[in-house]
């Protein structure tokens, strides 16, 4: 995790997923039996995951802090360039589609028009 290791301030908590599988870079929310799940197109997330985490696993994830470059994945609605302001998505994806989203970040790296590309994201304060 390279990208985590070279921001400041990043620190990997444990969290436990739902009966459903997450995969590295996904946003994901704390529900009331205290797992998560991945978070909704209108909402930031609790924690963004650093780690692939089984069903019903543990496994490490970031707070979504401005100012730390996280790997996240991508809908797959466009293609991502370098600088692209990037925006929450269903299914705790990401994408530069501003509508019914909040704000994460900037991009850092380019992604592919193709669902479930990973790619990193400078996150910034919410608007």
């Amino acid at each position: 995790m390279a990208e985590l290791a070279a921001s400041t301030g990043v620190t990997l908590v444990s969290t436990i997923a739902t009966s459903v599988a997450q995969a590295r870079g996904l946003r994901v929310t704390f529900d009331s039996t205290g797992t998560t799940s991945a978070a909704a197109i209108g909402v930031r997330g609790d924690y963004i995951t650093a780690q692939a985490i089984a069903a019903s696993g543990v496994g490490a994830a970031v707070s979504p802090q401005a100012g730390i470059i996280v790997p996240v994945i991508s809908n797959g609605a466009g293609a991502i360039a370098v600088g692209d302001t990037i925006y929450s998505a269903a299914s705790g994806k990401t994408s530069t589609t501003s509508t019914s989203a909040v704000l994460l970040g900037k991009a850092v790296t380019a992604a592919a028009a193709t669902d479930g590309v990973l790619y990193e994201v400078l996150l910034q304060n919410p608007a």
